[in-house]
């Protein structure tokens, strides 16, 4: 296969940080490839009101409209707090101003300080939503006062522990489990009910653990490479191999779509001490899924080309009660290399490597 086209990609996960920090030099990447986004709403001062999603919707349609970008649409969310108000939660819906709320554990990823501590402290707002029909996004990992529990063992028992748990007690309550790393939450969405469904990013359907370590760059060099180092952190091949494998032939697959949680920091803080967790994978983010693809064997005839444009364009957004886009995109088999800095001394996921496919229209 030497070139495909698409339906646009809509990302359903994405990080576009503060308008005066990153923001004014990270849209332009995801917007050239995709339609649109859903939000994140951890910022240094969470969204955690409809009147403050109503200005950061402003700032981004704004930096868009600079960029030339008139089409992207921005999809916001509501950062969950202990004391958030259900009120404040249902007219933010009702009034559109978001679509959905985000869960974070307390402590779990960047600028979570503000998350959840207790699953159950929220209950009544989790009630709201399921009542309204307003989509739970959740970040599966335990918090930060669960320690003791390894980094590759965070999302295995928030799943079992709290995911089950919000979906015995909620059962009709739209919830969306996000940047899917491991085989048990996959196979949650699996199993669970058609209201629930995931998102899988590049990286964490490139490599494993070991790429942390090595780079993912052969052959082998020691040493550690935070460019690579994300939360929920890379896991286990034999996760990997589950993914790859649940959003190309799985049981389940239309209830997975691409969210690719492109996370940008500067390069200053990514290789500080205590340095800052996400990859910016947002410069290439759909090549590096159609390299997944093709390494699959998807392409090689037309039905493995719908799944994977139903991946990228069409899955999960009835969550947003959107539509997929019915413009098209063209990628070709032409070698692009990634560059080692973009614009706001930022370091791109893959920076500096050649990959073999390029969107050209």
């Amino acid at each position: 296969m030497k070139s495909l086209k698409i339906f646009r990609p809509f990302d359903r996960h994405l990080h576009l940080r503060e308008l005066l920090t990153l923001m004014k030099f990270v849209l332009e990447y995801s917007a050239k490839q995709f339609c649109g986004a859903v939000i994140m709403p951890n910022l240094k001062k969470p969204i955690t009101t409809w009147q403050q999603a109503k200005t950061y919707f402003e700032e981004i349609l704004y930096v868009a409209e600079q960029k030339g970008f008139h089409n992207f649409k921005p999809i916001m969310t509501a950062y969950l707090t202990d004391i958030i108000d259900p009120s404040n939660i249902e007219e933010g819906f009702k009034r559109g101003m978001w679509k959905a709320a985000k869960l974070y554990p307390f402590g779990a990823t960047t600028n979570s300080d503000s998350g959840v501590t207790k699953i159950e402290n929220i209950f009544k707002v989790l009630e709201v939503m399921q009542n309204i029909e307003m989509p739970l996004l959740v970040h599966p990992e335990t918090d930060v006062s669960r320690y003791t529990i390894g980094f590759l063992d965070r999302e295995r028992v928030y799943t079992d522990e709290v995911l089950t748990l919000i979906h015995r007690e909620f059962p009709k309550l739209i919830m969306s489990v996000e940047q899917i790393t491991t085989k048990e939450a996959c196979q949650f969405v699996e199993d669970s009910s058609n209201n629930v469904v995931g998102t899988v990013t590049p990286q964490h359907i490139m490599y494993d653990y070991n790429a942390i370590f090595h780079g993912g760059v052969h052959p082998y060099k020691p040493g550690a490479y935070v460019e690579n180092v994300c939360l929920p952190i890379l896991k286990h091949p034999e996760d990997v191999a589950y993914i790859r494998n649940a959003i190309t032939k799985g049981k389940a697959r239309w209830k997975l779509g691409a969210g690719t949680d492109s996370a940008p920091h500067i390069e200053e803080v990514k290789l500080s001490h205590g340095s800052c967790c996400g990859c910016f994978n947002a410069p290439a983010a759909v090549e590096l899924y159609t390299m997944v693809f093709e390494e699959l064997g998807m392409f090689e005839d037309w039905e493995g080309i719908k799944v994977f444009e139903e991946f990228m364009s069409v899955n999960n957004l009835w969550i947003y009660g959107i539509e997929h886009s019915k413009e098209t995109i063209e990628l070709v088999k032409e070698n692009q290399i990634i560059p080692e800095l973009v614009p706001g001394n930022i370091r791109p996921f893959k920076a500096g490597q050649t990959i073999p496919w390029k969107i050209v229209s």
